[in-house]
């Protein structure tokens, strides 16, 4: 298999993030001191479900990571899967009804406790595994190894949040090798 990570990027360019940080961010800024905002008010954004309300309102973006994952079922099926940054737990959701043996559902804010919730309504609550921690806390004997990750690396604060970073943390600790 391929990398096992399967990334929709819809970003019309590329984009100089440290430039755009630095455009945003004085050197007096206490949120943005080294280019990036905090962890704790990153987590506190993404734990109101206003914030996600916003992101599943947007029908061209679940509608396309929903054909990527049902799309690509060999990825899935029968699968261990990681959903970085689950939010609310939608890719956890496609990646369970594409099959997946096992969906490891990592939040670290608060919005986590929605997550079991939305999956037992669904039917997959046997399926999603809620973990509600930071990925880069973690280390590789907390998970199964996982077949394929699945990430949404474009959020609320997306040049912040170093989440391409992450994705090659996770990468490295948790996918299996080829």
């Amino acid at each position: 298999m391929y990398l096992g990570v399967v990334f929709v990027i819809y970003l019309l360019g590329l984009i100089d993030a440290g430039r755009c940080a630095d455009e945003f961010c004085s050197k007096d800024d206490e949120l943005c001191g080294r280019r990036n905002v905090s962890e704790s008010l990153l987590l506190q954004s993404y734990a109101q479900f206003a914030q996600h309300r916003l992101l599943l309102k947007d029908h061209y973006r679940v509608e396309t990571y929903r054909q990527a994952i049902l799309g690509n079922l060999a990825d899935f099926k029968d699968k261990v899967v990681l959903d970085m940054g689950a939010g609310v737990g939608i890719l956890s959701l496609f990646a369970a009804q594409a099959g997946a043996k096992i969906v490891y559902a990592v939040e670290p804010s608060a919005i986590a406790e929605h997550i079991t919730t939305l999956a037992h309504a669904n039917g997959f609550g046997h399926v999603i595994k809620v973990i509600n921690r930071p990925i880069e806390d973690m280390v590789a004997d907390e998970l199964e190894p996982v077949d394929t990750i699945v990430a949404d690396p474009f959020g609320y604060m997306a040049l912040h949040e170093r989440m391409i970073e992450k994705v090659i943390i996770a990468r490295d600790r948790f996918l299996k090798p080829e």
